[in-house]
């Protein structure tokens, strides 16, 4: 993880960056593991650590982590096997607690440009039936999935009622511009109020609906449908299980 952090300042010192740890241990490895990393830089790269005075850089552990908005997001995952090869201990220490999939959305959405996860697990080393109890780990489990395919499972439409007038009316508003809209679109327990598909793409927009955030209805589809290009994700974690090993700092 250090590593990448100095070759981040080096290859991209005009991208802000921000590194999220899954533990207050792990944070420390890693500023450790940096601080003597930084010892032997060159001025010109060790310049990138005191740039970007409205968006600096950072190295937090997932409870810290709130408002923090950076071009690249670095997500060191701290769990894994004991061993090389070995299974991965079903603890996840925050993230299977009451409210474990909401930490992990403020950690996942905090990247502009990009978002990177550094990992010596998968999706496919956390157990279902464990997940399927905890909201926390079948989210996490879900984005190691999306970070190591770039796929996302695929989402349902439930053909649930509105939860409210204004959704319905941002709805009618949507599909009035020609959208074809869904309501209540989700998985595994999670839903989200309204879903966009995307013909071209064969994906669904999500949307939230807050009648206090939106003035005019015109205004959601300039939001959510300009040409922007979605953030990149990727996953580090690409050797086979049996080459594995624990992240290092």
């Amino acid at each position: 993880m250090a590593q990448a952090i100095v070759a981040h300042a080096r290859d991209h010192p005009e991208l802000s960056l921000g590194v999220a740890a899954f533990s207050a241990a792990q944070r420390r490895a890693i500023m450790d593991q940096l601080e003597i990393l930084r010892r032997g830089l060159p001025a010109e790269v060790e310049t990138f650590f005191q740039m970007h005075h409205s968006e600096p850089f950072f190295v937090k552990n997932l409870e810290n982590v709130q408002g923090d908005e950076r071009d690249v997001i670095f997500i060191s995952v701290g769990y894994g096997p004991t061993v090389p090869g070995g299974r991965v201990p079903m603890r996840f220490g925050p993230l299977g607690m009451d409210g474990g999939e909401r930490r992990l959305n403020v950690l996942i959405s905090r990247a502009k440009q990009r978002c990177e996860v550094f990992a010596s697990m998968s999706d496919e080393d956390i157990d279902p039936d464990f997940a399927g109890t905890r909201k926390g780990v079948l989210a996490f489990k879900l984005f190691l999935h999306f970070a190591r395919t770039g796929k996302m499972t695929m989402a349902e439409s439930t053909g649930r009622d509105h939860d409210s007038v204004f959704e319905e009316q941002v709805a009618k508003a949507l599909q009035a511009r020609g959208y074809q809209v869904h309501r209540q679109v989700g998985l595994a327990g999670f839903f989200i109020d309204l879903a966009v598909w995307e013909i071209n793409t064969g994906n669904f927009v999500f949307l939230r609906a807050h009648s206090s955030q939106l003035t005019k209805l015109g205004q959601l589809a300039e939001r959510y449908f300009s040409d922007a290009p979605p953030p990149r994700w990727s996953s580090c974690d690409s050797m086979p299980k049996s080459r594995r090993r624990p992240c290092e700092a």
